[in-house]
C-alpha cells in the first residue's frame, strides 16, 4: 500500500545505509593498512619514521565516492523500481515472479566487476612494489645508522660561529657511547640534493641542447665511512679540506666513467 514516494525514500535509504557501513569499513581497513605498512617499511613494530594518517582529503574523497555510490547504485534502481508494473507482474507469474533486471542492471554489475578487478589488481601490483623496495639495495650501510637533521637557525646561531658549533656537535657526539662514527652532510639520507644550474666539464664539448646536471651534498670527514661508501680511487676528504684550500670533489662511479673515461 505504499506509494512511489515511500518506495523511493525506502529503497534509497537503503543504499545509503550499505554506503554508508562500506565507506566506514573501507575507511578502517585504510587505517589499519596504512599503519601496517609504515611499520613494516621502518622494520619495527614499535614506531615508525613515516606517516600515512586519514586526513581531511582522504576523508573528503571517501565522503565523495560515497555520494557517488548512493547516487548511481541508488537512485537509478529505487526509480527503475517505482516505475515497474507490479500487478501485471504478479498476474504473469504467480506468487514466485521476478522483475527481469534490465540491461542497465547487468552492465552497472559488469562494471562494478571490472573495478573491482582493477582495485584487486593494483593492490597486488602495490604490494609487489613494496616487497621489492624493501629489499633494494641503497647503496649505503643502513644497518645501525641513525640519521638526525639540525637546523641551527633555530638557536638563533651567528652563521661565522657555526663551524665551531658543527666541531663541538660531532666531538660530542663521537664520544658518545656506542658510537663507531659520525659526520655531518648538507643532504639528509632520506632525500636528494639537486643544483639549481648547469656544469661544464673541462676539456668536453657540450653538445647542443645538453645539459649537465649534478645532485651535490657538502658533508665533513668520515662521512663515507660513517654511511658505509667505499672509496673507489683516491682519497676521502680529510681536515686539511678547508675553505683556503684548493677545492675538491668526490663523484660516483657513473659520473667519473660517463665524463672522464
Amino acid at each position: 500500500g505504499a506509494g512511489r514516494a515511500d518506495l523511493f525514500r525506502l529503497l534509497l535509504a537503503e543504499s545509503a545505509l550499505l554506503v554508508a557501513l562500506a565507506t566506514m569499513a573501507a575507511l578502517a581497513v585504510a587505517h589499519w593498512t596504512s599503519g601496517a605498512l609504515a611499520r613494516a617499511a621502518a622494520a619495527t613494530a614499535d614506531a615508525a619514521p613515516l606517516a600515512a594518517p586519514i586526513d581531511w582529503r582522504v576523508l573528503g574523497f571517501a565522503a565523495a565516492v560515497a555520494c557517488a555510490s548512493v547516487l548511481l547504485c541508488g537512485l537509478l534502481p529505487a526509480w527503475r523500481a517505482t516505475r515497474a508494473n507490479v500487478l501485471a507482474a504478479l498476474r504473469s507469474g504467480g506468487r514466485g515472479a521476478t522483475l527481469r533486471s534490465s540491461r542497465t542492471a547487468r552492465a552497472l554489475v559488469v562494471v562494478q566487476i571490472a573495478l573491482s578487478l582493477v582495485l584487486v589488481t593494483g593492490t597486488g601490483l602495490f604490494v609487489r612494489s613494496f616487497r621489492n623496495l624493501q629489499h633494494t639495495d641503497p647503496g649505503i650501510d643502513v644497518a645501525h645508522l641513525l640519521s638526525v637533521r639540525i637546523d641551527p637557525r633555530l638557536a638563533s646561531e651567528e652563521p661565522s660561529r657555526l663551524p665551531a658549533t658543527y666541531d663541538r656537535l660531532l666531538d660530542a657526539v663521537s664520544a658518545a657511547p656506542g658510537v663507531r662514527s659520525a659526520s655531518f652532510a648538507m643532504c639528509g639520507l632520506e632525500r636528494p640534493c639537486a643544483t639549481q644550474g648547469s656544469y661544464a666539464v673541462e676539456g668536453r664539448q657540450r653538445r647542443k641542447g645538453e645539459s649537465v646536471d649534478f645532485r651535490i651534498n657538502v658533508v665533513s670527514p668520515t662521512y663515507f665511512s660513517t654511511v658505509g661508501i667505499p672509496i673507489v680511487a683516491g682519497r676521502a676528504f680529510d681536515a686539511h679540506d678547508t675553505a683556503p684550500a684548493p677545492r675538491v670533489a668526490v663523484v660516483n662511479k657513473t659520473l667519473a666513467d660517463t665524463y672522464f673515461p
